[in-house]
């Protein structure tokens, strides 16, 4: 076992980017009115840092750097604490359904809960910037950039498709795309999953049967197509390789097996020669398994609390 006396519980624990644990480390008794919740998020079970925090009046949201979205639960008061704890009222009272902090702590999005207008924080500049559209995706790892597909629920955009849009000028890009969904028969509920490499560069996309990568820095050249085949890959399990030329995940395939219906694989593919090597592993590590590195895995296992870990050999 990994986590020591870190506790974790039913429904505790999540992947979240760059290949980080997250975890709920504390929480008082159900029933409490006193009741606060971390949550947590490692890389190494060393060291924990801060998500978020919520208590019966306040809430907080860590970003990068330790800067902290702080809200007033009874007057919606919205406040940016920073490292050095200075705080920045913005004046600004609303609910809020969304937030997503840019990887460097500077830009914050939110999206007001009733109006679905998007508001785009610059906590360098103090400084907050209504935007015309409403989208949902993913910020890149080192730059300022977003990634998105707006077939979903965004509007104010005249073509479907996926887009990068840059918080320094409040500028969008299309990527050149035609993505649709597998199932037909879902087009309204259907959204990518964005995994963008480590330099914020590449951008792989896992389908059901496929796997998609796009070069940002040419956003003219059609996605390459790195993976397409009869297995059904995880779409939640999909993380890059420490030497950017990897892109490493896992997928199932049915077995003749009656009393075994699926076969679990941990997969990795290149992305320039498209070469693939895989490796068979237990359905019990794959019911809730997350990439830490290329070749370590960290796992749950049924009807214990703790994580284990376990590592592949390519």
């Amino acid at each position: 076992m990994v986590t020591e006396n870190h506790a974790v519980y039913e429904h505790g624990v999540g992947w979240e980017d760059s290949n980080k644990i997250g975890l709920v480390k504390h929480y008082s008794v159900l029933g409490n009115k006193d009741k606060v919740v971390r949550y947590y998020v490692t890389e190494d079970f060393k060291r924990f840092e801060l998500l978020f925090q919520y208590d019966k009046r306040i809430k907080y949201r860590t970003g990068p750097g330790m800067i902290i979205f702080v809200q007033d639960t009874e007057n919606k008061r919205i406040s940016i604490k920073y490292s050095d704890n200075e705080v920045w009222d913005t004046g600004w009272s609303f609910d809020y359904t969304g937030y997503s902090w840019s990887s460097d702590g500077r830009y914050l999005l939110l999206t007001h809960g009733k109006s679905r207008e998007m508001y785009l924080l610059d906590t360098s500049k103090r400084t907050i910037s209504k935007l015309d559209n409403y989208f949902a995706g993913k910020w890149a790892p080192t730059k300022n950039l977003y990634c998105f597909y707006t077939g979903l629920e965004a509007k104010g955009f005249q073509e479907n498709g996926i887009y990068v849009f840059n918080a320094e000028d409040l500028s969008f890009i299309k990527l050149n795309s035609n993505m649709e969904p597998s199932y037909k028969s879902l087009p309204n509920t259907w959204g990518p999953t964005f995994v963008w490499s480590p330099d914020s560069r590449y951008i792989a996309i896992p389908d059901v049967r496929e796997m998609f990568l796009f070069d940002t820095a040419s956003p003219e050249q059609k996605p390459k197509i790195l993976v397409d085949f009869d297995g059904q890959i995880d779409r939640n399990r999909v993380a890059w390789s420490k030497d950017l030329k990897h892109v490493l995940f896992s997928y199932d395939t049915a077995s003749i097996n009656v009393f075994k219906l699926y076969n679990y694989y941990a997969a990795r593919v290149n992305i320039d020669t498209r070469k693939m090597k895989k490796r068979y592993i237990d359905g019990l590590l794959h019911k809730a398994f997350f990439w830490i590195d290329d070749n370590i895995i960290i796992y749950e296992v049924e009807y214990e609390n703790g994580l284990y870990k376990s590592e592949i050999r390519w």
